[in-house]
């Protein structure tokens, strides 16, 4: 589990380009379970704030801090939707990511976020359910 942290956080680093993201999500099924992986990106969406941090500092936190870190879980999330096919390798992990998407509604920026990708998602089903499956 300690491995796949480290990982997580790399991906989430914003000095990491997109070329380590995705060798991330091409590789992490030898180490982790897409359920793993799906938990620990929402457990960074929903980071909980330092302690004992005044208003000013919790404010600071949020809009340097929590609100980036948001935005790059959802990216991740895009990214492993659209290019590394999590429709047809991870069932379950995108009817999870659909009810979380639905729950965002809060900034503007990251429900605005969601529903672009809640679009995606349902308009990569259906393209999915109208595709033949070859076996």
């Amino acid at each position: 589990a300690y491995l796949i942290l480290i990982f997580l956080f790399m991906i989430l680093d914003p000095t990491v380009g997109q070329k380590m993201r995705h060798t991330f999500l091409r590789t992490f099924r030898t180490f982790a379970a897409a359920e793993e992986i799906f938990d620990l990106l929402r457990g960074q969406y929903d980071l909980l704030p330092p302690e004992d941090v005044t208003a000013v500092e919790l404010e600071e936190w949020r809009t340097k801090r929590l609100l980036s870190s948001q935005k790059r879980v959802l990216s991740v999330f895009i990214t492993w939707l659209v290019e590394h096919n999590m429709i047809e390798e991870d069932p379950p992990i995108a009817q999870r990511l659909q009810r979380f998407l639905s729950d965002i509604t809060a900034p503007p920026e990251n429900a605005a976020l969601a529903q672009e990708v809640m679009k995606t998602l349902s308009r990569l089903v259906r393209t999915a359910m109208l595709t033949p499956q070859c076996h």
